[in-house]
Formats: C-alpha cells, structure tokens, sequence
C-alpha cells in the first residue's frame, strides 16, 4: 500500500500568552451591537482625494435616530457651499463641518458610548476625516496611526492589514513610558477600549464568496430596498451628488442589515468586529464545538 502526502491546515494558541499593560481584564466585543454609527465621504477627484463632504446616520435597534451632513470648508466654493446649505435646510437635514463632526458626533458615540462605526471600505472614508497620519510604531508596527482630533483624550486610530481585511482600533492616549510608570506606582492594570469597528465590504467578501464586491453588487445580491445610485458625476458637489452620498449610507447600512441576518443562519457566535476572514468563522465554529 502506498503512502501519499497529507496535507493538514490548523492554527495554534498561544500557551501563556504575554499580557499587556492596557490588558488588565480581558475585553470581549459584544457579538452583536444595539448601536450603529454609519458613514461615508465624498472626495476630490485628482490623486489626492482631499475630503470634500460626508454624510452620517446613528441606528438604535435598526431604528434611525439621527443624520446629518458634514463637511470641509476649505475645499467648498462658494457656490457647492450654497448649495449643500440649502440642501441640508430644505430636507431637514443638519450640517456640522467636519471637526465638528469629530469632536461633537464621532468620538462621544464611538468612544464615549461604545457605538459600532460601520462604512464600505471604512479605512479609506477614516483615512479621508483625518488630520494626520503616521506609520505606527511599538506592537502596532505595520499599521497606520490616524489623527483625527487635537484633543489627547481622544485617541488616534491604527489601522493594520491582516491578510485581505484591515484590523481598526484606538490607540492608548499616554505614551508608553508614562503608562508604564502609573502602572508600576499603582501596582494595577489599565483597561483601555479599542474601539468596535467593521468594514461592511469585507464582512460581504465572507458572506458573499466574491472578492473585492463593490456596494453595489453586494445591494443587488441581497435585494436591498434602497440601492446605489449610478451615473452621478464626482467630485463636483451638487444636489444629485448629495443625494448619491445620502443612498450610499443608507445602502450600506442594509446591506449590514441583511449580512447580519445571513450570518445569523449559521448560529455561529462570532464577534462582529472579529471577523476577518472565513478562517474566523471556522475558529468560531470550533470553539463552540
């Protein structure tokens, strides 16, 4: 009898696992979020795709709460000005501009009250609200450091490739001797948040079995009630370009909605912002067996 090759696929878990300051209790996200920030932006249209306008909305429970639209001054004209200003008053919409957006939306839902900060490809849209932005250094070496607000206490956001899906979270506001110092003096672990956020486009990757799914594929596959608008031209703000971002939220947001739902059908219990690849939810599936 012959023997041929075997090839087995399996991964490991660290032993005793070295524990870090921020970890003093272990943090588990919820496998499912009551709370939902969702939002997108518009951008120029040359190679530097500054931000121009955005376009939010907060789900309690899957039922909408709040919107608005935000902003850049300084890459408005005076005219898309107008016009996003009258657009905003005629449909009862409110306007914030864009550090108001951070300072007075952003940070005390996903921050302050632990919403899940959904988008369609949401590193680009963080990287486009940022104010600056830095390789990052120390355990979060090969990621991104995103700098949205000039306040410390709101932390900068790492975002890190791991394989085809991008891991988001906070970084700690105390430098790294400074913590370690008020860690020895108070003899006591922090606890610091990361943060819960999910990239909609690659959750539809893994549900969906199809790479790189624009937003519109993924709302036709799923039948969603609102769909993308298509034949819209970029980079110019008008009243169709703002109803074109509007969609775009509001498709994204049922489209997570119905992700959800699918995933629901394989019960297994999975974290949401945990999930980066099929492999994820075999790891899931395992445990629970």
């Amino acid at each position: 009898m012959e023997s041929g090759n075997v090839a087995l696929r399996c991964y490991t878990r660290q032993a005793n696992p070295q524990k870090s300051m921020w970890q003093g209790r272990p943090h588990t996200p919820p496998l499912r979020h009551s709370r939902v920030l969702v939002f997108d932006t518009e951008t120029t249209i040359d190679a530097y795709q500054n931000f121009k306008i955005g376009f939010f909305r907060i789900y309690q429970e899957e039922c909408f709460q709040h919107q608005g639209l935000f902003y850049d001054p300084s890459m408005l004209d005076r005219a898309e000005r107008t016009i996003l200003e009258s657009y905003a008053k005629r449909a009862g919409i409110e306007l914030y501009e864009l550090n108001e957006f951070i300072e007075e939306v952003f940070y005390p839902e996903v921050y302050v009250l632990h919403t899940l900060c959904i988008g369609y490809n949401l590193a680009f849209d963080i990287s486009r609200i940022a104010q600056n932005a830095g390789k990052s250094r120390g355990r979060n070496q090969g990621g991104f450091t995103f700098t949205l607000s000039e306040d410390r206490f709101k932390p900068p956001i790492v975002i890190k490739q791991l394989g085809a899906a991008n891991s988001f979270k906070f970084q700690s506001t105390a430098r790294p001797e400074e913590t370690q110092k008020k860690a020895e003096k108070k003899n006591r672990r922090r606890f610091h948040f990361p943060g819960y956020f999910l990239d909609v486009q690659r959750l539809a990757e893994i549900l969906l079995q199809e790479t790189h799914i624009s937003l519109e594929r993924a709302a036709k596959k799923l039948h969603t009630n609102t769909q993308k608008i298509r034949g819209i031209e970029h980079g110019k703000v008008t009243e169709e370009y703002i109803t074109y971002l509007i969609f775009d939220v509001i498709t994204t947001f049922e489209v997570y909605s119905h992700l959800l739902k699918e995933l629901g059908h394989y019960q297994i219990q999975a974290p949401l912002t945990k999930i980066y690849s099929s492999a994820s939810l075999g790891k899931a599936a395992l445990k629970q067996l």
